[in-house]
């Protein structure tokens, strides 16, 4: 579809402007094209799990350590004492090694790599066989996860959250340039 407009703002992810989705009329000034093509965007995915009973000791918020998953975060945590929730993200490479995997088998992989974290936890048994994988780069809105600095990307999110002649304007964590890229408040 075409849309006309006197100023716009865009705040789509990085992934589509590398993926030229958007047919810009005029062209985007090279500086920009550039700044989009430098910065680094990367394939993520994130694995929700449940439990019956927690897995971890009190009031843990997160467990570190694992090779599939680098992190994993308690959300039930100070929300519920009924429902065990762990959620479980992975980026660049970790992400690679997991996206061409069947959700079972990423489910399945995070539950034996917690069952060595928590060897006297029972966690196979706890497991209750509910989850759910989000693969970022399958979404065609967005093609991936977060923006991140890559080599020669040095200053190209400034340029990436200039204005385009006053009229277009970029938004977005790929745009913030003060240390939040690739996060929500980096976003806003």
């Amino acid at each position: 579809q075409t849309y006309q407009a006197g100023r716009v703002l865009l705040t789509v992810p990085l992934g589509v402007l590398k993926a030229n989705q958007i047919l810009f009329e005029p062209v985007l000034p090279t500086e920009k094209s550039n700044a989009i093509q430098k910065i680094g965007f990367g394939k993520g995915l994130r694995l929700v799990l449940r439990f019956s009973q927690p897995l971890w000791v009190g009031n843990t918020d997160m467990i570190l350590g694992g090779g599939t998953f680098p992190e994993y975060e308690i959300n039930s945590t100070y929300r519920s004492t009924s429902q065990h929730i762990v959620t479980a993200t992975a980026m660049g490479t970790a992400a690679e090694n997991l996206i061409p995997l069947s959700d079972t088998e990423i489910a399945a992989k995070a539950v034996q790599e917690l069952s060595q974290i928590y060897p006297a936890s029972a966690v196979q048994a706890k497991f209750t066989q509910q989850y759910f994988v989000k693969r970022w780069v399958d979404e065609p809105y967005i093609q991936g996860s977060y923006s991140y600095p890559s080599p020669g990307s040095e200053g190209q999110a400034q340029i990436l959250a200039e204005p385009v002649a006053g009229k277009l304007f970029f938004a977005g964590e790929a745009t913030n340039y003060n240390g939040h890229a690739g996060t929500v408040h980096g976003a806003m």
